[in-house]
Formats: structure tokens, sequence, C-alpha cells
């Protein structure tokens, strides 16, 4: 381990494609701490921040350098302004991205039903309905 927070900064980076997502994600309330970091840095990387690390508990540092796993999940700019927001050492659990953020970020990374059914540790017929559910926003739009 490299030090506070360097599992975030391992972690599988997901897309964010916000200009791609499903008019009805990009709608979608963010509730608790989500919601928060939205407010703070914006939406997008609010769910970015939650694709890279959530449910995982991450060390809000007091100076984030370029190379810091929170500039690079969400720029610099971004991550000064998070940190700043919250105490100096603070340790935040980041919550998960709603699942329909997560099913559509790896689909247009261009994983198949299994694959995403595994990692996310849900049914694939869940894949599969939240799949459909898109594409009926999509057609009716």
């Amino acid at each position: 381990m490299k030090g506070k927070g360097a599992a975030c900064g391992d972690a599988v980076s997901f897309p964010t494609a916000a200009g791609m997502m499903d008019k009805h994600i990009l709608t979608m309330k963010l509730l608790g701490l989500l919601a928060e970091f939205e407010q703070i840095v914006g939406r997008d990387k609010a769910i970015k921040l939650a694709m890279v690390c959530g449910g995982t508990s991450v060390y809000m540092p007091k100076n984030v350098h370029p190379e810091h796993w929170i500039a690079q999940a969400i720029g610099i700019d971004a991550a000064r302004t998070l940190t700043a927001h919250f105490k100096y050492g603070a340790n935040l659990t980041v919550p998960t991205a709603p699942r329909a953020i997560r099913i559509q970020a790896l689909t247009e990374a261009g994983a198949s039903a299994r694959e995403i059914a595994l990692t996310l540790h849900i049914h694939q017929r869940t894949v599969h309905r939240a799949r459909q559910r898109g594409k009926h926003r999509h057609d009716g739009a």
C-alpha cells in the first residue's frame, strides 16, 4: 500500500461519459454524502468519485497534488475544492454510485451483461432489465 487512500487510486477506473448517459440517470437524485459531493464539485465529478472508490473509506489530505488519486479521478481543481471543504485528515466513506449508473458505465465501456453481473455481484437479468429500461427511455425521447 502506498499510503492513505492508495486503494482508491489503484481501483479500476470507470468512464464518466456524461454526455452519453441516459437523461434519467443524469437527473437521478443523489443522496447523502454523494449529494454533498455534487454540491461541492458537480454531478459528473461526484459520480466519477463514487465509480472509482465507492464503498470505501477515503482520507482527505491537507494538500492534494496533481498525481494524487483524487486529482487523477476528478481533476486537480475539483480535488482541491473537495479536500478544502472537509476537515483535514477526515476519513469519509464514499457511497457507491447508483446501480443504474454503474451498469450504464460498464455497458458503454463494452462489458457484456455477464461481465457486469460478475463485476457488480448482481444477477444477469438485473443487467438486462436496466439496459431495457434505458433503451425505452431513449426510444421515447
